[in-house]
């Protein structure tokens, strides 16, 4: 009986409302980033975390919350496109 391990990491961001006239929210320089993955970086995402979110797409679809269930699955998709080893996630 094969045993998987899965390791999750969780950041915990603390947000406070603003304190000061002026200050509500703006941002001068974003760091986040817009960029295609490679095709050796969608290689190091694990089967089991793909099938994990394709679980919780359904699940937020079937739940009413379309849109966020179709940009997971959309993402699902352009990870998995290049893959042989990921063709059960796309087909169901």
């Amino acid at each position: 009986m094969r045993h998987l391990r899965i390791s999750v990491r969780i950041n915990y961001f603390n947000i406070t409302a603003p304190d000061t006239a002026g200050s509500d929210g703006e941002v001068t320089s974003s760091y986040i980033k817009k960029f295609q993955l490679t095709t050796s970086a969608k290689q190091k995402y694990p089967l089991v975390l793909l099938k994990l979110m394709k679980r919780h797409a359904e699940d937020l679809i079937w739940a009413n919350d379309v849109e966020m269930g179709e940009k997971i699955l959309k993402f699902i998709c352009r990870v998995t496109e290049e893959r042989n080893d990921a063709s059960s996630i796309r087909e169901g």
